[in-house]
């Protein structure tokens, strides 16, 4: 038994109170909770009518019946009530799980706030039904975490950084393939999505605009296989697979399909009776001399450092010679890939930045439990859990 000290009236005091079906008891101590030290002691039996009572009642007169203990506790104003935490789980478990049916925060607390009452009751219901394992897994996050977004390289030049997937409309298949600097894309129709299907129209790319540095491509093992791998090797390009059911980091080839689908209906639209594959090109020219938001340039300008026209020499003077439109023509492609390098940049700080200012860091110990999101796919049973 803990030896008693003396009372300081310039200190706090501290009451904590327990009940049984026989007895109530009472401390008085003084100290940081926990490791508070008691002043005095007061316990007494129950009445026998006071043994009927229930057991929140017999809780209640646990606070009080100190007017009749020690002088001390009557001569206490002012003082923090222990709670029973034990108690306070237990009626939040039988309102969450019973009448509620593992319902939201706010519904269980309106439920329990009809009939109890202790300090900070939200956010006891809350840190209670944020640590329930079948809650964490079966609801859906409404307001999921955002962790901040980290700055990327910016390419200098076309061709130094490509992205590609498959597309799929109207029956048809295609390698998609859109260039990080110049945005100029390409959409390569397939006969098969087998991995040699798919790394001949990747070197039919090649033999038109040139070998990249760095590829990016979704894990698909349509992608993610020897083939495309030992080609990537020969011919030096860096290949870099993203996530699984992650697309923000395929972005470019994803705003792409996006925009070209838009593209497609609308040619659909006026022109029923066009195959799929001449639609297909009439919008990847559509694309490709439209100009791009972020670039403010058309992507065809950008790689190939003139607009489109039936001529591709076509000038603004009436006669140029070939060294002088070669010179001209590097110059001012050298001036224009500098600019929208740089316009590229600010516009990724400027996105990033007013992104981030509603990130949230996400930081785990140890031994945490983590419920990751299970992955949507066209089978999924939406009677499973959402986190696993």
């Amino acid at each position: 038994m803990p030896i008693l000290q003396y009372p300081n009236f310039d200190e706090p005091f501290i009451l904590t109170t327990d009940a049984s079906d026989v007895a109530l008891g009472a401390v008085l101590s003084q100290g940081k909770i926990g490791s508070d030290k008691p002043v005095p002691y007061a316990s007494r039996t129950l009445s026998d009518t006071e043994a009927k009572y229930s057991t929140i009642e017999k809780e209640l007169l646990a606070i009080v019946f100190n007017d009749r203990g020690p002088k001390l506790f009557r001569c206490i104003s002012r003082f923090t009530l222990v709670e029973n935490k034990t108690q306070q789980q237990e009626i939040i478990k039988k309102y969450h799980e019973g009448k509620s049916v593992h319902r939201d925060i706010r519904e269980t607390y309106k439920q329990i706030h009809r009939n109890y009452h202790w300090p900070h009751m939200l956010l006891t219901i809350q840190s209670f039904i944020n640590q329930f394992s079948i809650c964490l897994q079966a609801k859906y996050e409404g307001n999921p975490l955002r962790p901040s977004l980290a700055l990327t390289g910016t390419p200098t030049k076309p061709m130094q950084h490509i992205f590609m997937d498959l597309y799929s409309t109207g029956g048809a298949t295609l390698l998609t393939i859109i260039d990080n600097f110049s945005k100029f894309a390409q959409a390569i129709p397939l006969n098969a999505t087998s991995s040699v299907h798919i790394a001949e129209a990747l070197f039919q790319m090649f033999s038109v605009l040139g070998i990249p540095y760095k590829i990016t491509t979704d894990s698909d093992c349509k992608f993610d296989n020897k083939v495309i791998k030992e080609m990537c090797a020969l011919h030096g390009i860096n290949i870099h697979f993203t996530t699984p059911y992650n697309p923000n980091t395929n972005s470019s080839i994803e705003c792409f399909h996006s925009t070209i689908g838009e593209i497609i209906r609308i040619q659909r639209m006026t022109n029923i009776d066009h195959p799929i594959q001449l639609i297909m090109k009439f919008s990847v020219i559509a694309y490709n001399n439209s100009i791009h938001s972020t670039t403010e340039y058309t992507p065809h300008k950008l790689l190939f450092g003139h607009t489109a026209s039936r001529n591709p020499l076509e000038l603004h003077y009436p006669k140029q010679f070939y060294q002088d439109y070669v010179i001209k023509h590097k110059m001012h492609a050298e001036a224009v890939q500098e600019c929208v390098s740089a316009h590229m940049a600010k516009n990724k700080e400027q996105v990033i930045a007013k992104r981030n200012q509603a990130a949230e860091e996400i930081t785990f110990k140890v031994g945490e439990t983590v419920y990751k999101q299970v992955a949507k796919t066209a089978r999924n049973d939406k009677t499973k859990p959402v986190f696993k």
